[in-house]
């Protein structure tokens, strides 16, 4: 996967995009229950990262009939 196909995403953008508030997404990331990085102060998302971890998390609550 080359570095143009992943995306760097800030807070707003991934609380926006999950559906949840900054301070929900905050906690996660104190509880380390979802992928980032801190750049500096601030706390950054990868993408691909995110893509993974969704689908680990369908995986881990999908229920077979």
């Amino acid at each position: 996967m080359g570095l143009n196909q992943d995306k760097v995403l800030d807070v707003k953008e991934v609380a926006e995009i999950y559906g949840i508030s900054d301070k929900k997404l905050y906690d996660m990331c104190k509880k380390k229950q979802i992928p980032h990085r801190r750049l500096g102060s601030r706390i950054v998302f990868s993408s691909s990262a995110l893509d993974a971890w969704g689908r680990e998390q369908d995986k881990k609550n999908y229920q077979p009939n």
